[in-house]
């Protein structure tokens, strides 16, 4: 696969918060497991060790947004967590000056938004881009990005080679 632009991003608050909740989940089990029940009717230790497994899992995941452009598709991806969009299904792109509030937060978010449902894989401290899309599921896709201009002016030279 042939990879015309790439970035990868990092969100050192991401990360930490995931880790945070790990760390409590862990505190937990080794709690219960060397001084006693948390409370009368306390979780089972298993079911604190998934949780933590999960929060873990997470944390490492989402450490890096990867955003990757090729010749026919748009990939943007946290870990396990990718969407790949036909380049040849964007209606247009632009710069996305909403605050991360507007979608829920940061990491992978759905919602809906004048009047289409979008999907959004952000992180604090980038611009967005949005892309709307011609058809899918999701109407408009926002991602995060250090270089918003750069990566629509690909996109946009790309279009023009193709149509």
């Amino acid at each position: 696969m042939q990879i015309l632009y790439e970035e990868k991003l990092s969100s050192i608050w991401i990360t930490i918060i995931f880790l945070f909740i790990s760390l409590i989940f862990l505190f937990l089990i080794l709690y219960q497991v060397f001084i006693g029940p948390l409370g009368n009717n306390p979780a089972p230790n298993w079911v604190l060790t998934i949780i933590f497994l999960v929060f873990l899992f997470l944390s490492f995941n989402f450490i890096r947004l990867v955003i990757q452009i090729t010749p026919q598709f748009i990939i943007v991806g946290y870990g396990i967590f990718k969407h790949k969009i036909a380049l040849e299904n964007i209606e247009d792109i632009n710069r996305d000056k909403s605050l991360f509030i507007k979608y829920g937060g940061w990491g992978i978010r759905f919602g809906r938004s004048e009047g289409k449902r979008y999907m959004a894989y952000t992180i604090p401290e980038a611009s967005n881009v949005a892309l709307l899309i011609k058809k899918g599921r999701f109407r408009k896709f926002i991602f995060s990005t250090k270089n918003p201009d750069e990566l629509i002016n690909i996109i946009n030279q790309i279009a023009e080679k193709r149509f």
